[in-house]
């Protein structure tokens, strides 16, 4: 039996804040698509990959790094996920959030990912960081497993 979509939207939320990426990779779809303004990824390890990156790299350039997100259910089979990333470097705090639209299929797999930028928030966090002499991560380009 297949899970309910919120159920799947939450525990996909939940594997991004804890950065299980086992848990997130077992619930995608094959051929599912991560639509991003740099382009789009397909199929789980390609998806994963991605998130992986932006984590290790946020890891490696920021001194503390928090991930927290809501779900809400817009109707059955699509959730809006909100990220925050808790950002703190050098005694400053700040708080970058987006949004990522969750289409999950009958079969309780994800489908498809949306990102959405939420105006301002993009450019609030480039400018934090810019502070400390930063450049935001120019992430891999997307790709398609085997």
């Amino acid at each position: 039996m297949a899970s309910k979509p919120s159920v799947v939207a939450n525990r996909f939320a939940r594997a991004l804040d804890a950065e299980n990426y086992l848990a997130l990779a077992d619930l995608l779809a094959k051929k599912c698509q991560y639509v991003t303004p740099k382009g789009t990824f397909i199929g789980p390890e390609s998806i994963v990959n991605s998130y992986r990156e932006a984590s290790a790299w946020a890891r490696a350039n920021i001194r503390s790094v928090n991930y927290e997100s809501t779900v809400r259910i817009e109707h059955p089979g699509k959730a809006v996920v909100t990220l925050l990333d808790h950002l703190k470097h050098e005694g400053q705090s700040h708080t970058y959030a987006c949004e990522q639209i969750v289409l999950v299929g009958v079969d309780g797999k994800i489908h498809q990912i949306v990102h959405r930028e939420i105006p301002g928030q993009r450019e609030a966090v480039d400018s934090f960081l810019e502070q400390f002499g930063v450049k935001r991560n120019a992430s891999s380009s997307p790709t398609t497993d085997g």
